[in-house]
């Protein structure tokens, strides 16, 4: 593992599977603690222990970015607490926000 991005939390939408997951997995390869926004908490447990199991930090929020309210309060709530060097990405579009 990496510490390039050691101190950074980054929030990817999706990253319980697919493009968002393979991001998350990098991210945390990278240093970073990882934040995974989904739906399904249960899809989620799979990527959260993958990241973990290889020493990175990583934690679930749910959310539904189809939805604007949740969109915009996933990244107010996250981003806005973070330390400076933080990335907020997504790997689908924040639809409607």
């Amino acid at each position: 593992m990496s510490s390039s991005m050691y101190g950074i939390v980054a929030l990817v939408t999706g990253g319980s599977s697919g493009i968002g997951r393979a991001a998350a997995v990098a991210l945390a390869n990278e240093g970073a603690t990882v934040v995974i926004a989904s739906r399904q908490q249960a899809v989620a447990d799979d990527a959260l222990r993958g990241i973990r199991r290889a020493g990175g930090g990583a934690l679930w929020i749910e959310a539904d970015v189809s939805r604007a309210a949740h969109a915009k309060a996933m990244v107010e709530d996250q981003c806005a607490v973070q330390p400076p060097r933080s990335r907020c990405s997504t790997s689908r579009p924040l639809t409607g926000a």
